[in-house]
């Protein structure tokens, strides 16, 4: 609320002006105060001062915003130093999805919320990404125990409940002929 904003700046403001002093308000961004409340004052708190000397209040308009750059598509290293350069911080991997991607490409930038980052970003903000785990393995045609032992390496289980049988006169006998995720 605009008017709670302003009576903490009042409140700053009138403590100065109590000591005789002249305020300047400006606005800073901040990352730990608080959107409208004092952030710093300049000179710095307990400088010895002149009655009449004008003071600097710096009201918090919280973290600076910073433009997010581009990190779908690229490399889990790269997306690190990107959100490192860009101001923010490497939150979690937050999920890893089979994709037609290479296996470590960013697929999703998420906020804490798990939405998608838009242009604009608060800065040291914490960026959790999606990845690739790379395409689903390729097991047609393979022996149902090769293709279990192959899925098995990328932690995939077969569920033998959901499987069939059926005829092909391109796939051998007890071999694989589709994959169904």
């Amino acid at each position: 609320d605009w008017w709670k904003l302003a009576v903490v700046e009042d409140k700053a403001q009138a403590a100065l002006e109590a000591r005789d002093l002249r305020v300047d308000v400006f606005e800073c961004s901040h990352l730990t105060v608080p959107v409208g409340q004092a952030a710093y004052t300049e000179p710095a708190a307990d400088t010895r001062l002149g009655r009449g000397t004008t003071v600097r209040l710096c009201q918090s308009t919280g973290p600076e915003m910073m433009p997010v750059p581009q990190l779908v598509g690229l490399s889990l290293a790269d997306a690190e130093a990107a959100i490192a350069r860009a101001g923010f911080t490497l939150g979690a991997v937050s999920d890893t999805r089979f994709s037609d991607a290479a296996a470590d490409e960013v697929l999703a930038a998420l906020d804490s919320a798990g939405e998608a980052l838009g242009e604009q970003y608060p800065e040291q903000a914490p960026v959790d990404l999606v990845l690739s785990a790379g395409p689903v393995p390729d097991v047609v045609g393979e022996t149902l125990e090769a293709a279990t032992a192959a899925l098995a390496e990328h932690d995939l289980l077969v569920d033998e409940g959901l499987g069939s049988e059926l005829y092909s006169t391109e796939i051998p006998a007890g071999s694989v002929v589709a994959l169904i995720l």
